[in-house]
């Protein structure tokens, strides 16, 4: 098996929070499903060929100062990548950065945003799945 030319060294949970606002008046189910995903990350760190990113999972309510859902929750986790440069070309990091890292750093905060919401006594949040793009790193010197 061929290894990819940037690898996972770590993953970090940052945020766990679950905020219940109101539990019997959603106990229907009948609310807003709707969330929302933030990518960050860091400078790409030359001396150790190392880029981070954080994946922010938040469900909260549309409207500041409005209670349409039981709960908010917010979920952050982070992982650390290895660059193998030699293979993968530093200018295309950002394109890995908001397809690639989000996606194998998705598995994470789906297990943590099931659990806190099971463990809060609501139904489960189970986030859909999403395509998954690839990127292929071709050298120009072969054919």
């Amino acid at each position: 098996m061929k290894l990819h030319p940037i690898q996972l060294l770590s993953v970090e949970t940052e945020e766990l929070s679950i905020v219940v606002h109101e539990r019997v008046k959603f106990l229907n189910n009948d609310y807003p499903k709707d969330f929302d995903y933030t990518i960050f990350s860091t400078e790409f760190d030359e001396d150790q060929s190392i880029i981070k990113v954080k994946v922010e999972l938040n469900v909260k309510p549309a409207e500041e100062g409005t209670i349409d859902r039981p709960f908010s929750l917010k979920v952050g986790v982070a992982g650390a990548f290895k660059v193998d440069t030699s293979i993968f070309p530093v200018d295309k990091l950002d394109i890995f950065i908001v397809h690639n890292a989000p996606l194998i750093l998705l598995p994470y905060v789906r297990e943590h945003a099931f659990s806190l919401t099971q463990r809060a006594g609501f139904e489960a949040i189970i986030l859909p799945l999403v395509e998954v793009p690839t990127i292929k790193v071709t050298n120009n010197n072969q054919n």
